[in-house]
């Protein structure tokens, strides 16, 4: 039955996040390469997650925290896609300039929502399953705190630079560390 808690959630997980690509955000002239790089990615490693899960056997504690990384990653997702659903924020990868600042939300904790939500997933995959799952995991953080990042240094180079600077220090980048504010 754990197993099986742990496939419905990723599955919520996954689903919602490739809802997200195609449903939520705006893409302007397409998809970006890059995107779609990133999208091939995560399903290479969404996959290895599911064979390499077909013989795990989770302990208590592996099970609760990938619960709970994956509840997390699910709420704060579909928080963070009602806080912006009458303004749709732009597909990763893409290189407009920011036309619009979110500050309400979970954007009040954190300037990248979406960003964490993903990484919780991941960590969560690398948790339960282990091995590659955490080359996977490192991997996306990586990806997503450079995509963080650049969108960052484009908020601070746009029209919006100077409420963008205020908002950043009233908010962590990506994840909510109280000891460093």
């Amino acid at each position: 039955m754990s197993i099986f808690l742990i496939f419905v959630l990723s599955a919520l997980n996954f689903l919602s996040f490739s809802w997200g690509v195609r449903g939520h955000f705006q893409m302007g002239n397409g998809m970006p390469f890059p995107m779609k790089v990133l999208s091939a990615c995560s399903l290479v490693f969404y996959g290895i997650f599911l064979i390499s899960m077909k013989s795990a056997h989770l302990d208590s504690w592996v099970l609760a925290g990938t619960t709970f990384l994956f509840v997390s990653a699910l709420a704060l997702f579909w928080w963070t896609i009602a806080t912006t659903r009458r303004n749709r924020p732009d597909v990763a990868h893409h290189e407009a300039a920011p036309h619009q600042l979110y500050c309400n939300g979970p954007y009040r904790i954190v300037r990248h929502p979406f960003y964490l939500a993903y990484l919780l997933f991941w960590i969560g995959t690398a948790v339960s399953a282990g091995a590659w799952q955490w080359l996977g995991a490192i991997l996306f953080t990586v990806w997503y705190g450079l995509l963080a990042y650049q969108e960052e240094r484009r908020f601070i180079q746009s029209d919006l630079g100077d409420i963008y600077a205020d908002y950043q220090r009233k908010s962590w980048m990506l994840f909510p560390v109280p000891w460093l504010k």
